[in-house]
């Protein structure tokens, strides 16, 4: 026989990961478009600097960027969203503390940070 604790409900362990989850590809998408922001201010200094381009590629690189500008706000709102979903839950289920899926998502919320870096915003 096995000395297990008193049975876990599955469902409530459940909704902690997908939670998790959520947290996470929020802030992936944060971080990525972070990324292709920066990928792209160097991407139109670099047409900028190329007499080969006219100012139609030029143009063309900004409105990327725009449209890469205009996602990162709401990037912000789900990574914020998701961040208070998982704490809110996390505070009613206390009692599953000691389960791999409660400290999994107690470390995510370490690992991702609330505010993007100042130097990438």
């Amino acid at each position: 026989m096995s000395a297990a604790g008193p049975p876990v409900d599955q469902a409530r362990v459940r909704q902690i990961k997908i939670k998790t989850g959520i947290l996470k590809r929020a802030g992936a998408d944060q971080k990525v478009n972070l990324k292709e922001k920066a990928n792209q201010e160097k991407r139109i200094e670099t047409y900028k600097a190329d007499p080969s381009r006219d100012e139609y590629d030029v143009k063309k690189q900004v409105e990327v960027l725009d449209e890469i500008l205009m996602m990162i706000p709401l990037d912000q709102e789900k990574l914020l969203a998701a961040r208070k979903d998982l704490e809110t839950l996390l505070d009613t289920e206390k009692d599953l503390a000691e389960t791999a899926e409660f400290k999994a998502a107690v470390q995510m919320l370490a690992d991702v940070p609330e505010e993007p870096p100042a130097a990438a915003v």
